[in-house]
């Protein structure tokens, strides 16, 4: 059976991997809400009202939501979770796409915060001090689980200046900076899942 779309409701959302859409539709003059889940986000931008769809694409079970966690070294993890830094340099890649929370290393007693910042970088970075600031604070920045960032895309070449050579690119969006960060937590290599440190 064909429902035709009504109204779309804000924009496309990353969910595990699926560009999911909120949209509503009439049915026997009862206005009905549901989530239409598509593989890419080009397919999920296309839905618009008059829009059809079956029945049999409707999502019908909610979406779960992901607790993948990222170990990253500072000063690149505040980055990151603030969006100065919009890629993430891996060996490896991952068909995953959606949220991942930040975990931010240990403090090293030795470590300067520019230490491996190109000119351009820290240019970028000169202009908000308020990132040194975070950074001299070794409570609340260093093993600690410090935000979120969505996964969008991974490429092997990104022109951002944040991209190395010779790694993967992960593409990060939407970033969410925690105001308390969830401290004392041990960082793991690959991903990791930190739900049970998220509910202390």
């Amino acid at each position: 059976m064909k429902r035709i779309v009504t109204k779309v409701i804000g924009s496309p959302n990353l969910i595990n991997n699926r560009w999911c859409v909120l949209v509503e539709s009439k049915y026997y003059n009862k206005t009905l809400s549901h989530i239409l889940p598509f593989d890419t986000v080009s397919e999920a931008i296309k839905v618009h009202e008059g829009y059809e769809y079956m029945i049999s694409d409707i999502l019908r079970e909610p979406p779960q939501a992901s607790f993948k966690t990222l170990s990253i070294q500072q000063p690149y993890a505040l980055l990151a979770a603030m969006g100065v830094k919009d890629i993430e340099n891996r060996s490896w890649k991952t068909d995953y796409r959606g949220r991942i929370y930040i975990h931010a290393c240990s403090f090293r007693s030795a470590q300067n915060i520019k230490y491996a910042l190109t000119s351009e970088q820290k240019e970028i970075v000169n202009r908000n001090p308020l990132i040194y600031d975070f950074l001299e604070d070794k409570e609340l920045m260093y093993s600690a689980i410090i935000g979120h960032v969505d996964l969008v895309d991974i490429v092997e070449d990104s022109s951002s200046i944040w991209a190395l050579k010779d790694h993967y690119h992960w593409k990060l969006e939407n970033p969410v900076l925690f105001e308390s960060p969830y401290i004392n937590v041990k960082g793991q290599l690959g991903f990791w899942d930190c739900r049970e440190y998220l509910k202390k």
